[in-house]
């Protein structure tokens, strides 16, 4: 016998609040579990590659030794991803972000396990300890997403529940950039995806990304994030003109940089296909510490405190050697990410912009000021991902007083594109608006 509809009718809102709260706890839980997850990754990684590269084999003083150390340690992370069951060579992300949330929003979600989650962090430290030039942020927010789906699935699988995806992309961010500013990024991308703004969810969204940044004040007594752009000074006119240049010569970089990466990925397939594995991976990390023989101390890594180094050592070089190292950074960054090794280019991004910037500023004169960096590494960002993401990650990695110059970076950038577009198809456009 059918219940009548009176006593059914005040169940519902009941169930939908319930489930409404049970999201916007969940959605805090993780941005606390992201932000432990994202402080205890980044402990790892920045002593980790002081201890091993530094401390016991002196990497700093004996550069040669780069060379036999990273050749050991691409074997190593060889026999890691083949101890994990996971494919050596995987097609590379180009976006700085690397995200890999599915788009659709009708897509069911993947089944994630503790087990999959755990791999995913495993192999990125693997990855970034044996000197990979990339950042840390593919394999957190790769781990994040998968907390995300996790909890989804265990409280509603449907389009409420898909929201805690976003939630746990949004946190990592927040915690990675040591910002506020990055939780427009998952807001943007529920839009861009539901074309409206559901007041709930953009609550869940930004107590999550809250939880984050409470998390690391609590923890550190304060949210630094994995790095900033070392640099502060007073905006002049100029600067919103030199930013403007900047982002359109970033274009083509950003390119190259892409190109790269396709032909570098090509050759490692052919070379895995013929060659013993762990001969290609000793043989894969020989050469990536050749690039950082040759390139120095500033190109190795992520390139979060190589930008420090090079800023603090600018004098001392000149505009070629300058230019040498941007060429040198993309090489290894490129090599890197094709022939297998996990992590993202935010921060590569970040060290070629300052890099280029000071080229600039060293063959111009000494005019190393915000529209030099700010506009070269806004260029950079922008034409990697898209003008309005690199904006907002620019934003939360300098004061907001510099948000015009990086704004006119990402202007820049919408001009470059179009020359591209006018001479030619672009082999590999950016995302409109994505993580």
């Amino acid at each position: 016998m059918a219940t009548p509809p009176s006593e059914t009718a005040p169940t519902a809102p009941k169930a939908g609040r319930r489930r409404g709260l049970l999201i916007l706890a969940a959605a805090i839980i993780i941005g606390v579990v992201d932000g432990l997850l994202f402080m205890g990754f980044e402990w790892v990684v920045n002593h980790g590659l002081d201890w091993i590269w530094n401390d016991v084999f002196d990497t700093d003083d004996e550069r040669w030794r780069v060379v036999p150390l990273a050749l050991a340690l691409g074997l190593l992370f060889g026999v890691a991803l083949r101890l994990l069951r996971q494919d050596r060579l995987v097609e590379p992300h180009t976006d700085p972000m690397a995200a890999n949330e599915d788009a659709d929003p009708d897509a069911p979600l993947p089944r994630e396990t503790l087990w999959m989650i755990g791999v995913i962090i495993l192999v990125g430290l693997a990855s970034l300890l044996a000197g990979a030039s990339l950042g840390p942020e593919a394999p957190l927010v790769g781990a994040t997403s998968a907390i995300g789906v996790y909890v989804a699935n265990r409280i509603d699988p449907g389009p409420e529940g898909r929201l805690l995806v976003l939630c746990s992309v949004g946190a990592l961010l927040v915690a990675f950039f040591g910002s506020l500013v990055p939780i427009a990024l998952p807001i943007l991308v529920l839009v861009q995806r539901t074309r409206r703004l559901p007041i709930p969810a953009l609550i869940a969204i930004v107590l999550s990304g809250a939880a984050a940044y409470g998390t690391l004040y609590a923890v550190q007594g304060g949210a630094p994030g994995f790095g900033s752009i070392p640099f502060e000074t007073g905006a002049q006119a100029h600067d919103y003109a030199t930013a403007l240049l900047l982002g359109i010569a970033c274009v083509p970089v950003g390119l190259l940089l892409r190109w790269l990466v396709e032909a570098v990925w090509a050759v490692a397939k052919r070379v895995d296909a013929h060659v013993p594995w762990w001969i290609t991976a000793a043989g894969f990390g020989a050469v990536l510490g050749v690039w950082y023989l040759i390139g120095g101390e500033t190109v190795q890594f992520s390139g979060s405190e190589g930008s420090g180094l090079l800023l603090h050592h600018a004098d001392d070089y000149g505009w070629a050697a300058l230019a040498g190292i941007v060429l040198m950074k993309i090489v290894a960054t490129a090599w890197s990410l094709g022939t297998g090794y996990r992590g993202g280019l935010v921060f590569p991004s970040v060290f070629c912009g300052v890099a280029l910037g000071l080229t600039v500023g060293a063959i111009f004169g000494d005019q190393a000021g915000p529209g030099l960096l700010i506009g070269a590494v806004g260029g950079i960002l922008a034409e990697m991902t898209a003008p309005v993401v690199g904006v907002i990650m620019l934003v939360a990695l300098l004061p907001a007083k510099y948000a015009g110059i990086a704004v006119m970076a990402a202007v820049g950038v919408f001009i470059g594109r179009w020359v591209v577009d006018r001479a030619g198809p672009r082999r590999a456009a950016a995302p409109d608006a994505g993580i």
